[in-house]
């Protein structure tokens, strides 16, 4: 589900825009998404926020002059989701001037009035807004965009946070605050030793031009913390690809929200006769490039 906030009613073609170029990005450019497509439903749901953009008040953590042509004061409630910069990091004890929250509560509710789960449906956040930011929850993932779409960044920004929501995925760069957001994770560990980091069985493959060979490389800035590649993931660089540890992620994910088996002959309250013959099929959602494959087991 495709939300915005800080679009007023006259926004609402912006809105439109900015969606489906998300869409197009996501489901026509981006692996494993591509591969995927049919496994995804893709709405949108236009809610007028009564104020244009997002409240960035330019204070925190990382707060430097490159904020202050995107300060934004309006009040928080004057957007519908009250989506916010400068979000408060228990961790840090601190705010980060870059970190773009939304009001989960409001989120939920949404959600509910249109018939959706709020455990099982991943939802992007698109929040009107100059300032390059964005934040990654679980299942929600909020990102600026840029006011006429104009940069690439945007559907980019919206997928790295995506990464975080849907998989679980951490950050591969370095930045200020990132030290509060480490976690043993399956593209971040805290050993160099190749037998023990999650992506092991990935050690020497590589797979796209943009991923060399994966392997134990360190994070910049963080000495102790490891990550699969050098600067070739959608994790680290926004116009990169995922690496292949981070799309087998986010497939592994997929397939829990939506197994590929959706429907099977005989149903399970069909008696079975040993003397007749029976025949047993299954019904799959296809990847694109049919790599799903059965076996079976007497």
């Amino acid at each position: 589900l495709i939300l915005g906030d800080g679009y007023t009613a006259a926004d609402t073609t912006f809105f439109r825009d900015h969606a489906e170029a998300l869409r197009a990005r996501m489901i026509d450019n981006t692996s494993p998404f591509t591969e995927y497509a049919d496994y995804f439903n893709i709405y949108t749901v236009f809610t007028p926020s009564d104020s244009s953009g997002i409240y960035t008040p330019c204070t925190g953590i990382g707060a430097d002059g490159t904020c202050t042509p995107y300060l934004n004061l309006n009040p928080i409630s004057s957007t519908y989701y009250h989506s916010r910069y400068s979000s408060f990091v228990d961790e840090l004890n601190d705010s980060l001037s870059r970190l773009l929250t939304t009001d989960r509560t409001v989120v939920n509710e949404v959600l509910v009035s249109w018939g959706f789960d709020t455990l099982f449906t991943p939802v992007f956040m698109l929040a009107k807004s100059r300032y390059y930011g964005g934040g990654g929850a679980p299942m929600l993932a909020a990102s600026c965009t840029d006011y006429n779409f104009s940069s690439i960044i945007s559907p980019n920004k919206a997928l790295h946070e995506f990464g975080h929501s849907l998989a679980v995925l951490r950050d591969e760069y370095w930045s200020e605050g990132s030290d509060a957001f480490v976690l043993d994770t399956l593209n971040m560990s805290d050993t160099n030793y190749l037998a023990e980091v999650p992506w092991r069985n990935w050690e020497g493959f590589g797979g796209w031009p943009d991923d060399p060979t994966i392997g134990v490389h360190p994070h910049d800035g963080n000495p102790g913390w490891w990550k699969p590649t050098n600067a070739s993931c959608k994790m680290e660089v926004l116009d990169s690809a995922y690496c292949n540890v981070c799309r087998e992620a986010i497939i592994e994910r997929i397939h829990q929200l939506a197994p590929s088996m959706y429907g099977h002959s005989p149903s399970s309250l069909d008696p079975l006769i040993a003397s007749e013959t029976t025949t047993f099929s299954v019904d799959l959602i296809q990847t694109t490039n049919n790599t799903v494959v059965v076996e079976w087991w007497l």
